[in-house]
């Protein structure tokens, strides 16, 4: 697993990705990293590539993983409601399907894609 993390001023956002075999563990280390660089930045638009990534989480991990997100937020002194995220997958990557109703009903402002540049258009907008 490698992930990369950085802000983009000429788009305006932190762009995440990760690549190889994903945990748990790796997943929340890497979310919690993504927040500590949009606090840095003082951007919270976040695109965030997963299409490279094999998951290897259940469906009871996906289903905490939106308040995992929120309490990273807070302890970053930050409202998980200012942040926009779109992810990018594979049409292969259903948990994150599953992800993104989970996060949706729990009022993140985040939207699953499966095309960079429609995720770009919609973090613009």
């Amino acid at each position: 697993m490698t992930y990369s993390i950085d802000y983009d001023a000429v788009e305006n956002m932190v762009m995440a990705g990760i690549t190889g075999k994903v945990n748990l563990a790796e997943l929340r280390e890497f979310a919690v990293n993504i927040i500590r660089t949009a606090k840095r930045e003082n951007c919270f638009r976040i695109l965030t590539d997963l299409s490279k990534a094999e998951l290897n989480v259940t469906v009871m991990q996906t289903f905490n993983l939106p308040q995992d997100i929120v309490e990273f937020a807070a302890a970053e002194g930050l409202e998980i409601h200012a942040f926009k995220r779109a992810f990018v997958a594979s049409e292969n990557q259903d948990v994150l399907d599953f992800y993104e109703t989970v996060a949706r009903n729990r009022s993140h402002h985040i939207r699953l894609f499966h095309d960079i540049e429609e995720a770009k258009a919609w973090l613009k907008k």
